[in-house]
């Protein structure tokens, strides 16, 4: 997914009279999640056929994966915005070397039910307690309106 991400991001660049397709594409960005067949997709976009056939093809098919409901979205946008930042302040404060090693830490302990090691870490950087802050944050209820972005950031700790 992002390869197909990163390709869109860039289509408007390769084909500025498209502003309509590229906004429709960039707006979406942020909401996909994952696509049922998106080998096929990613094959196309490897392939050495013309970019502008490549863009018309990725919409085609984002527009039918929709319409089948092969197409993951995440709802839950603003939270995974909160998360992302979050991330960025751990790397930034040396917690991980970067994004993706701090997202694989939190999907790993998440997975294996095994919180121990990441809240053993990220306390020992952030300061005692700033797991447990993190985890409460995060349980709330998105419609509470109670969310890192109205309490106290665990960034400008």
């Amino acid at each position: 997914m992002n390869k197909i991400k990163r390709w869109l991001e860039q289509a408007h660049l390769l084909f500025p009279d498209q502003k309509e397709m590229n906004e429709e594409n960039l707006a979406l960005l942020p909401y996909l999640h994952a696509v049922y067949g998106a080998d096929e997709a990613i094959r196309v976009l490897e392939s050495g056929d013309d970019n502008r056939f490549k863009l018309e093809f990725l919409a085609g098919f984002l527009d039918k994966a929709e319409k089948s409901e092969s197409l993951v979205r995440t709802d839950r946008i603003s939270e995974l915005e909160e998360f992302y930042k979050l991330l960025d302040s751990l790397v930034g404060r040396g917690v991980y070397r970067n994004v993706n090693e701090a997202f694989d830490a939190f999907a790993r302990a998440n997975f294996s039910g095994n919180l121990l090691p990441l809240g053993k870490r990220i306390d020992s950087v952030l300061g005692k307690g700033a797991f447990r802050e993190i985890a409460e944050k995060f349980r709330e209820e998105p419609e509470s309106g109670s969310g890192l972005s109205e309490n106290r950031k665990v960034s400008e700790k």
